[in-house]
């Protein structure tokens, strides 16, 4: 299993570069609704916070078995999330093609 810094790194590096897309839709790309960008920002720096907490919090500690199920279930998690992310900004940017 990795270490909990590169996976707190790993969810930090792909939130960021969300991040820098969410913020290019809604600076340069021209008719985007800067509502619609700012709602996915703050849901992004949601769910960052909250995937962080819960890298940090795995449950029993003692048993490995609960603990890869914990960061499994964690992975998945954020890979849905992060697909659901991606295609609200590819709906925000598309509506003005």
């Amino acid at each position: 299993m990795a270490s909990i810094k590169r996976l707190k790194k790993g969810i930090n590096n792909i939130c960021s570069e969300l991040f820098s897309e969410c913020l290019f839709c809604r600076f340069y790309i021209p008719g985007v609704k800067p509502g619609k960008a700012d709602e996915i920002i703050v849901e992004l720096l949601k769910m960052q916070t909250d995937f962080i907490k819960r890298a940090n919090c795995p449950d029993g500690k003692h048993n490995k078995k609960l603990v890869k199920s914990h960061y499994s279930k964690l992975r998945s998690d954020f890979l849905q999330k992060t697909e659901q992310i991606i295609k609200e900004l590819e709906s925000i940017s598309k509506e003005n093609v």
